[in-house]
Parts: structure tokens; C-alpha cells; sequence
């Protein structure tokens, strides 16, 4: 009876490090180091960090200032999608908006807000120029079958906001 936990032992270590080993191997294999090679092709972007769970994929990207959230975003999610496979995505923009862009967001969020809860997209691009405009800052908003993509500028600095079409998502949220 005695001999019998040292094997018993050696078996349980040696299957949970086959178990948990294959699994970090396929985490990091077939979804890590594709995204990480997606990314580092791409000029625009520099990679933050990447954090793969069993049920939700984070990517955090670094946009440069070429770097356009209407014409690069959506193709990008697709790819990053395509790579998370049947797990959640979310993709995060660091942006580095100053107190003008801050305030300006804070401004416009009610009419966002209340356009994407009554179905009223129209309204959303009056709201979004209406504070532009009063504040001087430049602006693009794009809107597609998942997606309200809001990118705000003022020189150097960029806000970027990516809100979800989906009513069970619904609501402003900071870059999902």
C-alpha cells in the first residue's frame, strides 16, 4: 500500500501538467501569437497587452495618429474575430484625450445616449457635430450593422469611442 502514492502522486502531477500545459500551449499558439502577429503588420497600431480567458479574448491596442477608427476598426475586429475563435472579444483603444475632448464627450454622451436608445441614429451625428463645432475640435463617427464608432481630435490628442448597436449592450460604454 505504501508504494502505491508515490506513483499515485507522480500521476496526478504529471496529468495535471499535461492538462494545464496544453492548455497554455493552445492558448498561446493558436490564439496569442496570431493576434500578436496581426497586430505588429499593421502600422497603425502597437500592442498593449492581450489576456485570453476560456469564455473572452481582451485585446488593449495602441492606435498611432494615422490610425482611423471609421476605416481601420471594424476590418480589424473582424480579423482579431477571426483568430479568437468561439470566445467574446473585446478590443480596447488606448487614446490620450485631453481635458477639451473630455468635456466635449461628457457633453455629447446625453445625445448619443438618447439616440441609441430610441433608434433615433439620425440625431446622434447633430449631436456629436452641434459640440464639435461650439468646442473647435474635428471629429469622425461612423455607424455599421454592430457598431457606433465615434473618434474625436483636438491636435495631438484622440478619443476614441466604439459603442455596441446591440440592445442587450446597450449603453455607453468606454471602448468595448
Amino acid at each position: 500500500m505504501k508504494k502505491r502514492w508515490p506513483i499515485a502522486a507522480l500521476a496526478l502531477v504529471t496529468s495535471l501538467f499535461l492538462l494545464f500545459g496544453g492548455f497554455w500551449g493552445y492558448q498561446y499558439f493558436q490564439i496569442e501569437k496570431p493576434i500578436r502577429q496581426l497586430i505588429d503588420q499593421d502600422p497603425h497600431l502597437s500592442f498593449g497587452e492581450i489576456s485570453v480567458q476560456p469564455d473572452l479574448v481582451i485585446v488593449e491596442l495602441q492606435p498611432s495618429k494615422d490610425f482611423s477608427l471609421i476605416d481601420d476598426y471594424v476590418p480589424l475586429r473582424e480579423k482579431l474575430k477571426k483568430f479568437s475563435q468561439s470566445r467574446k472579444l473585446k478590443v480596447a483603444l488606448r487614446d490620450n484625450p485631453d481635458l477639451l475632448l473630455k468635456k466635449s464627450w461628457n457633453e455629447m454622451v446625453f445625445g448619443v445616449e438618447e439616440g441609441m436608445a430610441l433608434h433615433h441614429y439620425q440625431s446622434i451625428p447633430k449631436s456629436v457635430e452641434r459640440v464639435s463645432k461650439s468646442r473647435g475640435i474635428d471629429y469622425d463617427l461612423g455607424i455599421d450593422g454592430s457598431f457606433i464608432l465615434i473618434e474625436l481630435r483636438h491636435k495631438k490628442q484622440r478619443l476614441y469611442k466604439v459603442l455596441p448597436l446591440n440592445q442587450s449592450e446597450s449603453g455607453v460604454k468606454v471602448n468595448d
